[in-house]
């Protein structure tokens, strides 16, 4: 069997196991928003999407989301891009690459759980902050699980996309070779801060 009918059977394969599922449930919870499939379902009636889009409480869920969001995007950047500048020769073997690979395993669920049991108000971070006389008990520590700023969801969620991006930025810097395109800065007399602000950050964000 060629190559290429192999690549069609496993584009296949995931389109059937993949793509179809999610478009078939996504289908039917259209439909039985609706009103239209379901054991009880009363015929076509838009009144349940009224319902959703006329509550206050889906704005607002909508709003955390985008800043959540937002935020974790800025965080991991900010964080994600000085690593990566750092330790770029490092991430292609030794200990740094490991420890940066780890939290790369770690599922979303597992990481929540996790997130709760450090940060909580009986976690691990509070209890270390009590036994180092930073807290006098749980309740002066700051509240970072179910909090009105989502702050333990966004750290949660740093903590997983950092050693993604770290990886991501590292070889973005190799693929559009910007260590040659800064030495070519240099020798046109751009100093490094400069080849950096105007040569590799540019490149970086834009490609990723």
């Amino acid at each position: 069997m060629s190559s290429r009918s192999l690549d069609g059977i496993a584009v296949l394969l995931f389109v059937l196991l993949v793509l179809a599922p999610v478009a078939l449930s996504l289908v039917y919870a259209a439909l039985y928003g609706a009103g239209l499939v379901g054991m009880f379902a009363p015929g076509l009636s838009l009144l349940y999407w009224r319902r959703v889009i006329g509550a206050a409480d889906t704005w607002t869920s909508l709003g955390l989301s985008l800043s959540v969001a937002g935020a974790v995007v800025i965080l991991t950047a900010a964080i994600a891009l000085p690593l990566s500048l750092t330790f770029r020769k490092r991430l292609q073997r030794g200990y740094l690459a490991y420890a940066l690979t780890l939290p790369l395993a770690i599922p979303g669920t597992v990481a929540g759980l996790l997130g709760m049991q450090l940060l909580g108000g009986a976690g691990l971070v509070s209890r270390i902050g009590f036994h180092l006389g930073l807290t006098r008990g749980t309740a002066d520590f700051p509240p970072l699980i179910q909090d009105s700023w989502a702050i333990g969801i966004v750290m949660t969620h740093v903590f997983l996309a950092v050693p993604f991006f770290v990886f991501l930025f590292a070889e973005i810097h190799a693929s559009e070779r910007i260590g040659p395109l800064c030495s070519l800065a240099a020798m046109l007399g751009a100093s490094p801060s400069q080849s950096l602000r105007r040569v590799a950050l540019p490149i970086l964000l834009r490609r990723a």
